[in-house]
């Protein structure tokens, strides 16, 4: 079974009570992700993803590549050069990164399924956690989204 785990690593103090787009995108809700099927997994435990912007890249590739017999997408970093791919073929989704040897295989309609999952789960955190932020107009574009 696939799953996308995450940690806030430290709370956002810093949050202005109508965050600007790249705030949100790349500097507030930094913290550490694993994406892991079975006995397979990848550790993005560098303590400064934006989980934000990460979650919601992967929940547009999997909307991608749902429309797609054999496909390839990428997520690259911000602050490196450092990506991560995604390769479907057919019913098979195979994720590699470019900075270490991990990789996972598994069936695409879990990790399809899993993104929209961790998509939400992460913007409700956030709303949860900081109820202001939906004064911002740039947030609510986001959490829009997850009400599937």
């Amino acid at each position: 079974m696939f799953n996308i785990t995450h940690k806030f690593l430290t709370p956002t103090s810093k949050l202005i009570s109508v965050p600007d787009e790249e705030s949100l995108r790349y500097y507030l809700f930094l913290g550490t992700v694993q994406l892991v099927n079975g006995n397979d997994s990848i550790n993005i435990d560098w303590d400064n993803i934006p989980l934000l912007d990460f979650s919601y890249i992967m929940f547009c590739i999997s909307e991608i590549l749902s429309n797609k017999i054999e496909a390839t997408e990428s997520f690259s970093f911000t602050e490196s050069d450092d990506t991560i791919s995604f390769l479907k073929k057919e019913a098979d989704l195979h994720i590699t990164t470019s900075y270490s040897s991990e990789k996972i295989e598994g069936k695409f309609d879990e990790f399809a399924k899993e993104a929209k999952s961790f998509y939400k789960k992460i913007v409700t955190e956030i709303e949860d956690e900081y109820v202001d932020i939906k004064k911002s107009p740039f947030f609510l574009i986001y959490s829009d989204k997850v009400k599937w």
